[in-house]
Formats: structure tokens, C-alpha cells, sequence
């Protein structure tokens, strides 16, 4: 690494050890510390790990730990991870009360992220169980509708398959 030496001195850099060369094993063994998956991986460990993270209280708070082997190495979570890595995917628990480990983590759309929230909503239809939102796409049916429906306390089979009333306009 070039620097000039003037960025080496203390009233520069309070804290000036080095030259910035050696930044960690992160840095050094992959060469990866500006990528997406990089702050995929820091941004997980954050939220597990910093209680004054924003979202610690429904990670770390929750009990949701990171796999001790992935903790302190982007290498090892880089090596299990990488098949199937696309930057069109998010990092998703697969049991969303799990840990972030490699039996429970894949990469998913942002359409499957959605269906494993914990606030989300199932319902059984005749296709099998599915989440509200999955349900009103597969039967063609306004969300909001169902919904409201669904808490007015209709069957869900009448809740999906009946026909929505259309308001009138007066001319």
C-alpha cells in the first residue's frame, strides 16, 4: 500500500500503527471487504451480536445466534454461502427462529424473504398452507380484501373465491 507519510503521523491519525496494510484477516485472505456479501455478513453479525444495533431486538434479543465458525471469519461464511450467491438474493433463515448457520441459511428472492417473516399470516386453502399474500396471488383475489374478510371471520375458502363487489357509480 502506498500512503503518503504525513497520513502516518499522529495529528493525521490519532491512532497511526501502521500503514494500513494489515487491516485483519478480512482483508488480507479475501479480499473481499468492499463487496455486498461482505456487509451481508457484517450487517448479520451486527444484529445478532450489538445490542445497540437497531435491529439487535429481534435478532440477538430474540436468542438468534451466529454459527461460531462464521462469528469471526467472512472466509468460513464466504466458503459455506458462495454456491448459489447471486446480488439478486438476500441472506434468509430458513427456520426463522434458528441461527445463522449453514444447515439454516439460504439465499432467497426478496419474495421468499416476505413469506418467512414471523408476522406473517398462513392459511389453509386447497392448495396447501400458504401466507395470506401467497394466497391472494394464487387465487386472484385483492389482499386487503382478503384480509379483511379473513378477520370478519368468513370461511377461507369463501374468503378466496368470492366475487369482489364492485361500488357502484352514480352518473
Amino acid at each position: 500500500v502506498v500512503r503518503e507519510s504525513q497520513s502516518l503521523r499522529s495529528h493525521h491519525r490519532p491512532n497511526a500503527r501502521h500503514c494500513g496494510c494489515r487491516t485483519g484477516e478480512f482483508v488480507v485472505k479475501h479480499r473481499m471487504a468492499n463487496t455486498r456479501v461482505y456487509r451481508i455478513w457484517i450487517q448479520m453479525r451486527g444484529r445478532c451480536t450489538n445490542p445497540r444495533n437497531k435491529d439487535f431486538r429481534n435478532y440477538g434479543a430474540r436468542g438468534i445466534t451466529v454459527y461460531p465458525g462464521w462469528e469471526k471469519s467472512f472466509g468460513a461464511f464466504w466458503g459455506d454461502m458462495a454456491p448459489g450467491y447471486s446480488d439478486t438474493l438476500t441472506l434468509g433463515r430458513i427456520n426463522n427462529d434458528g441461527p445463522y448457520s449453514p444447515q439454516n441459511c439460504r439465499w432467497e428472492t426478496v419474495t421468499q424473504q416476505g413469506n418467512n417473516r414471523r408476522t406473517n399470516v398462513h392459511v389453509e386453502t386447497p392448495a396447501g398452507r400458504m401466507t395470506l399474500m401467497d394466497a391472494s396471488r394464487c387465487y386472484e383475489t385483492d389482499y386487503k380484501v382478503l384480509r379483511e374478510r379473513l378477520l370478519r371471520g368468513w370461511p377461507v375458502l369463501k374468503a378466496l373465491t368470492h366475487p369482489i363487489a364492485r361500488k357502484r357509480t352514480t352518473s
